[in-house]
């Protein structure tokens, strides 16, 4: 098919196939993709997947693909013209980048931009790798709605804690309909998800609860959405394992992080932790430990955490002295501008909050626990500069 431009190819919607001639703007590893632009930097288009191609910024081009439904294109083939120029950026204010549904602004995702602001929050490094801060030019307009963003600790501080005296805790939410207080311990007459409500959705977490009676299964809730979403780390008694369940879209996945032979006596002490992909659990009874993990591919963000019990052969679980240990995440305006640094990208200088700084790169969507922001994702060391403390 005759090469178009990246506009006319998004203009022609889902499922469109065809070819895009342009010059590449970025390469980006760590996500499998590439972006190329129009040599009028008029229109770019995101590609994927990379799949080991030996691209550099500057190439030109020829994409073949599918236009998928969020305006990116599947690639299917690709191939050097022979010429090379390295486009430059378009200079626009913070308001004019556009991240996500909900933002005002220019329809530029994709493009090759820059910008310049104030650093607003200290740089943390999120999920999926790369390090992320966020920057204002005061060019939105004010009082507009907040969005929470992730802000991961050393050391956690402590948000929860119940020892079940007397009864449980409003904060609890009981998923099953069978958790209860028993001897100031929390106990179930059958399989329960026990979940706790508040604080509100937390991705990265530590978990500490004692189990008294080990004859029935137990462990703890990771990142629950809904019923119907969620990850539970369990021990099995009957099974001697523990291991990693996913629940999503309401089906039950296959177990994850088996480990077999696991033998316990006595009153238990359980820990889960989740930090970023990596969740891990851990059993012991102060003699023998036992520690699973698994990687997260889909449930990567943040939700509630809890209690799993179910009832055992010959006696019901019993747990006590649950503590929920976590970083909230902490409130933005959505007028601010996430800047994105790939996991890939190294030797780009350090900034602090109250710096003010120049930022070239792709405008994107940004990775947030609640709500949109615009986002810049740099290619290089050199997009970032310090312009002033």
């Amino acid at each position: 098919p005759t090469p178009v431009r990246p506009s006319e190819a998004k203009a022609n919607g889902t499922d469109w196939f065809g070819s895009i001639k342009a010059f590449v703007t970025a390469v980006f590893s760590d996500y499998d993709k590439f972006v190329v632009e129009a040599e009028d930097r008029s229109s770019a288009i995101v590609v994927s997947p990379l799949e080991g191609q030996s691209l550099e910024i500057g190439n030109e081009v020829i994409v073949t693909g599918v236009v998928r439904a969020d305006g990116t294109l599947k690639l299917a083939e690709v191939s050097l013209t022979g010429t090379t120029k390295e486009l430059g950026p378009l200079a626009v204010n913070n308001r004019d980048i556009i991240g996500a549904v909900g933002n005002p602004g220019q329809a530029n995702l994709g493009l090759l931009l820059s910008t310049y602001g104030k650093v607003v929050s200290e740089p943390v490094v999120l999920e999926d790798g790369s390090t992320r801060f966020h920057i204002t030019d005061g060019s939105a307009a004010p009082g507009g709605p907040m969005i929470k963003v992730s802000k991961p600790l050393e050391v956690p501080p402590l948000l929860f804690e119940d020892d079940f005296t007397g009864e449980m805790k409003a904060e609890w939410q009981d998923q099953g309909g069978s958790a209860f207080v028993e001897n100031n311990m929390l106990t179930s007459s059958a399989t329960s998800r026990t979940v706790v409500s508040s604080p509100s959705y937390l991705r990265d977490v530590r978990l500490e609860a004692d189990v008294i009676d080990n004859r029935g299964q137990v462990g703890f809730i990771f990142r629950f959405k809904d019923v119907g979403n969620f990850i539970m780390g369990n021990f099995l008694p009957n099974d001697t394992s523990i291991y990693f369940h996913e629940r999503l879209d309401g089906q039950w996945g296959p177990q994850l992080g088996k480990v077999y032979d696991v033998e316990l006596i006595g009153p238990l002490h359980i820990t889960g932790e989740s930090y970023g992909a990596l969740i891990t659990f851990t059993v012991t009874d102060g003699t023998n430990t036992y520690t699973t993990s698994m990687t997260a591919t889909t449930l990567l963000g943040a939700g509630l955490y809890g209690l799993y019990m179910g009832v055992g052969v010959s006696a019901q679980t019993y747990v006590d002295n649950f503590e929920l240990y976590g970083s909230p995440p902490v409130d933005m305006p959505q007028d601010v501008v996430q800047v994105a640094i790939p996991a890939s990208v190294t030797g780009a200088p350090s900034v602090v909050e109250g710096d003010y700084v120049k930022v070239t790169g792709i405008a994107d969507s940004g990775l947030t626990v609640e709500g949109n922001v615009r986002a810049v994702m740099i290619r290089r060391a050199d997009d970032l500069a310090q312009v002033g403390p």
